[in-house]
């Protein structure tokens, strides 16, 4: 299993048409990951776009930012890293803290 990268899109900042850009590129793609940077995209405009992504057969992958009817929704942070030392070191591995959010599904 795998993904053919040819068909993978990444649009990694946010402006003011990146959620056309995500729907557009939703056409040609197979995966599409779009960066919000902190931005909330309203409800009508996320059942369009995702809409489009069934339709297609694409999956739109959110990330940094409001998006509001996910099928799925993971939230993640690191908690801390290991391996410094007082002030030096090298970074030799972080704790994430990961969540999972599956609308009709009790957590």
């Amino acid at each position: 299993m795998g993904a053919d990268l040819t068909k993978c899109a990444l649009i990694p900042e946010a402006g003011a048409d990146s959620v056309d850009v995500a729907a557009v590129l939703l056409d040609g793609m197979d995966l599409v990951v779009l960066g919000l940077g902190g931005m909330a995209v309203t409800p009508s405009r996320a059942r369009a776009v995702v809409a489009r992504a069934r339709s297609k057969g694409s999956v739109l992958v959110v990330t940094e930012g409001r998006w509001d009817g996910a099928d799925v929704r993971i939230d993640s942070r690191v908690c801390g890293y290991d391996g410094l030392g007082e002030g030096h070191g090298r970074v030799k591995g972080c704790s994430p803290r990961c969540g999972g959010q599956w609308p009709g599904i009790p957590p």
